[in-house]
């Protein structure tokens, strides 16, 4: 007597199997792009910042110093200001920053990159997982605490706020890793100072952000835009070295007003100069021969073929600053101050605020 055949070796069950390893084989044929994908999807490591961003970080001065600590009266050069803009800012007096309620008002985040006193940056981690949530930035200002807003760049995907949500000088920032850069994007801005020297900002603008490091220096690019006051967008660039110098404190920004002046900053006044009455409305012309069309910016001013409408009306100082003219000095960590000594000496005219915080 033979013995059973197993039911997966009888003829009908082995063609049942073929057929059905043949109807398999094409399935994976037409999605095995589709399974790749899905396999790498749930397999995959969510992806870390590759680019620690954290140290003292003193600013490369080779560039629009006197730009960004302290500018001359009514020069807008470069920035690309709409007409409106440019009324606001020629309004703007510098008395006003000793109102009660303006002495102690930090700068906008729009300004932490043209600060000249360096960057500390650090992150905030997850403890569970030890991925970073955040990078805090804030201007590395001596002594402790900064007139400059911190920033802080969340990049654990969260959404911004709604666009009714409360504006700051520090905004809302999110960031993402592209590469080995750090994109970011800040909103959510209080209306303010979009340069020291009067030019504004409104509640609409935004900037983003582009943060690299090469070893020891870092680079960044930022592009402000605000549908209010600029007619385009307006690029600034910062370079920073690594530096041993700073502190590691991160201590909050702390003032207290100082001075209460009769008519000023009583808390009843504000200062400001009447439309077309700022006599410092020609101070460039004034001092450097600089044609008002240049001085009082506009988004024409920002391209190098703008040189071709001042032939014929510029025309270079014939004096020049014979002594060491706002000299600089390395206070602040920041490299190349010192190298700008020669430089700074060929500057016509010099304030005396400059020379009191440079030297």
């Amino acid at each position: 007597m033979k013995p059973p055949v197993p039911a997966a070796l009888r003829p009908a069950a082995h063609l049942r199997a073929l057929a059905v390893l043949r109807a398999s084989a094409a399935w994976l044929r037409r999605c095995a792009p589709a399974v790749a994908t899905a396999v790498a999807t749930l397999c995959a490591v969510p992806a870390a910042a590759q680019i620690d961003l954290s140290g003292n970080w003193a600013t490369v001065v080779q560039q629009d110093f006197r730009g960004r600590l302290n500018p001359s009266p009514a020069d807008f050069l470069g920035v690309p200001l709409t007409a409106d803009a440019r009324a606001a800012a020629l309004s703007y007096s510098e008395e006003s920053l000793d109102e009660l309620g303006r002495q102690c008002h930090p700068r906008t985040v729009l300004s932490l990159w043209r600060n000249p006193f360096g960057l500390r940056i650090w992150p905030t981690t997850d403890p569970a997982g030890g991925e970073v949530v955040a990078w805090h930035l804030r201007s590395a200002l001596p002594g402790g605490g900064s007139f400059f807003a911190p920033m802080t760049i969340w990049v654990d995907s969260r959404r911004a706020p709604s666009a009714q949500a409360l504006h700051t000088d520090s905004g809302f920032t999110t960031g993402h890793w592209e590469g080995d850069t750090l994109v970011s994007s800040t909103t959510h801005i209080i209306d303010a100072l979009l340069t020291v020297n009067g030019a504004p900002s409104s509640n609409q603008a935004t900037m983003t952000s582009f943060i690299s490091r090469y070893d020891e220096l870092l680079v960044i690019s930022a592009v402000v835009r605000d549908p209010v006051y600029l007619a385009a967008p307006y690029v600034i660039a910062q370079s920073y070295q690594l530096s041993a110098r700073g502190s590691s404190d991160t201590l909050p920004y702390y003032c207290v007003p100082e001075e209460v002046i009769a008519g000023v900053s009583d808390g009843a006044h504000t200062i400001a100069y009447p439309l077309q009455g700022n006599p410092l409305r020609d101070y460039m012309r004034q001092q450097y021969h600089i044609p008002a069309d240049a001085a009082l910016g506009g988004p024409q001013t920002m391209y190098p073929e703008f040189r071709r409408q001042l032939r014929g009306e510029y025309t270079p100082p014939s004096q020049y600053c014979i002594r060491n003219c706002c000299g600089a000095v390395n206070e602040f960590g920041g490299v190349g101050l010192a190298e700008m000594r020669a430089y700074d000496r060929r500057v016509l005219e010099c304030t005396d605020s400059m020379e009191l915080v440079l030297n």
